[in-house]
């Protein structure tokens, strides 16, 4: 008689392999094909016109994995300017506006006809950027990472704002390759507020802004107006701040960047206050490292500031300190 062999067990067995088969969760890239701030644009598919930015950042809201906002924006959209290629995007209400709860990519360069410098530091930027993001309203805090990495490179951001870009209890965010503080043409924005960029105050462990290579370097121009009277070009304030965790060092790089200047590296663009780097509270200071930076001081006194310049915060004894 042939002998027969008992299957069963490979009933448990082959659920499992299939399971191991079964593909990981894969980082998605959501692109921004129209300059409207209409969240209810939020499919982000093949289709046209159905991806905002505001709707982009909350589509990948809902993954668990590092995501990318890229753009594709037509030169035919209403908020683009045909003979430059250049696409504003406006943003209409900070309220609503998503906050960044996964690890996120902002890729400006993404979009058609957008290049990185090519420039070292400390010479001029001349990156070609495509992206305009931007507002009428005047608020604070519109990117905000929560908790989670992010990481923005290639637009030129202009927002009537203390705070472009803040955030809370993040692990790390990147700012390389952007132009803060003045338009795709390199020039300053026509509006009366005083405006920061930077203020990274609450508990980042790493915060980079700019890099070693020439695609890093960011501008980041006082833009709006000082208090004078009249009022002048230029303004705002910056901070950042890291907290070091028992093992994890916290770390701020500062590399290649132009600050106070337009992109030409020759107008001046100063802001009102210094920037300021607070090492935190924790037992280990944080590894700070001002590479390669060239700082446009104001050629005037501001009203109720300093002009461009640095200071550091420190409110205790440091240990291992590293600047």
């Amino acid at each position: 008689m042939q002998a027969t062999r008992d299957l069963r067990p490979l009933r448990w067995i082959i659920p499992m392999v299939g399971t191991l088969l079964a593909p990981l969760a894969s980082a998605a890239s959501f692109t921004v094909d129209s300059s409207a701030d209409n969240p209810a644009l939020n499919a982000c598919t093949a289709a046209a016109a159905d991806c905002s930015l505001r709707g982009a950042i909350a589509a990948a809201n809902l993954t668990a994995v590092a995501d990318t906002v890229a753009f594709d924006i037509p030169t035919n959209d209403a908020g683009c300017t045909l003979a430059t290629g250049v696409c504003r995007i406006t943003l209409a209400n900070p309220g609503t506006f998503p906050g960044i709860n996964q690890p996120l990519l902002i890729d400006g360069y993404t979009q058609p006809g957008a290049l990185p410098n090519t420039i070292p530091a400390p010479g001029a930027n001349n990156a070609v950027l495509k992206i305009e993001i931007t507002s009428a309203v005047v608020a604070d805090d519109w990117f905000f990472p929560n908790n989670t990495s992010f990481t923005l490179r290639g637009v030129a951001m202009f927002l009537p704002s203390n705070r472009m870009l803040s955030g809370f209890a993040t692990a790390s965010v990147s700012f390389q390759g952007n132009w803060f503080g003045v338009t795709a043409a390199g020039v300053s924005p026509d509006y009366t507020t005083q405006s920061g960029v930077l203020g990274l105050s609450s508990n980042f462990r790493r915060i980079t802004v700019g890099g070693p290579n020439p695609a890093d370097r960011n501008v980041i121009a006082g833009s709006g107006r000082d208090s004078s009277n009249p009022p002048l070009p230029g303004g705002g304030s910056n901070t950042v701040r890291t907290e070091s965790a028992a093992g994890d060092r916290a770390v701020i790089l500062f590399q290649g960047n132009l600050f106070g200047f337009a992109p030409d590296g020759i107008t001046p663009l100063p802001f009102r206050d210094p920037l300021v780097v607070q090492c935190g509270t924790e037992a280990e200071t944080a590894d700070i490292r001002f590479l390669d930076n060239r700082f446009g001081r104001a050629m005037r006194t501001f009203g109720g500031g300093f002009g461009g310049a640095v200071r550091f915060n420190v409110s205790r004894v440091m240990t291992a300190p590293a600047v």
